[in-house]
């Protein structure tokens, strides 16, 4: 008895037009009469992005490739392994 208490309270605070409005939309769903079910469409197609430019002809320094600066004084080499994610 408790759920149709629960559903009762639901239903007063929700308010009667919003009550109203889900019945019709889901009675109109079941019946196959709702505007919803008369959509149609291709899906959307293409590339969305175009590719980025460089802004400025500027190329990246080389030894950025080899090792890092973190924080202006800790150099830390690149090689071609996994990382060591420990490091300190």
């Amino acid at each position: 008895m408790g759920s149709l208490a629960t559903k009762i309270r639901t239903y007063r605070a929700l308010g009667l037009g919003n009550v109203l409005r889900v019945a019709r939309y889901r009675l109109g769903l079941k019946a196959g009469t709702h505007p919803v079910l008369r959509l149609s469409g291709a899906p959307v197609e293409g590339p969305f992005f175009n590719d980025a430019k460089r802004r400025l002809p500027f190329a990246p320094r080389e030894e950025w490739r080899t090792s890092g600066l973190w924080f202006g004084k800790h150099e830390v080499r690149f090689g071609d392994g996994i990382p060591d994610w420990h490091a300190n």
